[in-house]
């Protein structure tokens, strides 16, 4: 019986060794041999989940979740989580009809806000802006901020402060005189006195672990969190589209 648990160890420290390398296949065969002895081994069962999802097997992923769920070792949280990103990547539904599912689970759950409103945006413009009320905008302030000037619905944003606020800041418009996010006010201010004279850059950190990073991931990579970034703005120098400035 030691032995058993020592090498059901043993493997699981080896397969979380090739996740952390990025060798995934070899990783879930890993975890996959260790519940044909022992099913019930929580810690392989959510390893393998993180591979699958990313690996984009959601049905895996949901298979998973199932197993867990019955073990009771999964939240309901996760489980929305991986039936969103099953959703989105449906390669036989449209897009109309993904849209629309997601806007249901969106009322029911707002953790998957960010998912829903990244999809839209790329798929379904005219309805992400019909359903802004059921977004929180500040948290998806990256997003809207990257928006080019023809993908905006100005008559949406006018009806709403911060959206009027965050597209004066951005050139945009010059309906908001201030706003008391400082750094659009700022934005607000010097484009009063030169257009574009400063721009905004975006970092992330993680609620659960507080680590920091450059780029949005709907997963911590450090604590495995879901949809646990903070969306922080920085003020900073445009960047120059002079060749000359990068030599």
């Amino acid at each position: 019986m030691e032995n058993k648990v020592q090498k059901e160890e043993l493997l699981e420290l080896l397969g979380s060794t090739y996740f952390k390398g990025g060798f995934l296949q070899r990783s879930k065969d890993i975890f996959l041999k260790i519940l044909k002895f022992s099913p019930r081994n929580t810690n392989a069962l959510y390893n393998l989940l993180l591979i699958y999802e990313n690996l984009k097997d959601y049905n895996g992923a949901s298979d998973v979740i199932n197993v867990l769920e019955e073990l009771s070792k999964v939240s309901d949280d996760e489980k929305v989580y991986i039936n969103t990103l099953k959703i989105i990547s449906d390669p036989i539904q449209t897009f109309e009809n993904i849209s629309l599912q997601l806007l249901k689970i969106l009322d029911k759950n707002t953790l998957v806000q960010r998912l829903v409103a990244k999809y839209l945006i790329h798929y379904n413009k005219s309805l992400f802006w019909k359903n802004t009320n059921k977004f929180n905008l500040k948290e998806i302030k990256d997003l809207l901020w990257y928006l080019d000037f023809n993908d905006i619905d100005f008559d949406i944003v006018l009806k709403d402060s911060f959206l009027t606020q965050l597209y004066t800041a951005k050139g945009y418009i010059t309906d908001a005189t201030s706003s008391n996010i400082f750094e659009l006010d700022v934005l607000i201010n010097l484009n009063k006195i030169k257009l574009n004279s400063a721009n905004l850059t975006f970092s992330f950190n993680c609620k659960k672990c507080k680590k920091t990073h450059p780029v949005y991931e709907s997963r911590c990579p450090n604590c495995h969190s879901i949809l646990s970034f903070n969306c922080n703005s920085k003020i900073v120098k445009p960047m120059s589209h002079d060749i000359s400035s990068y030599m």
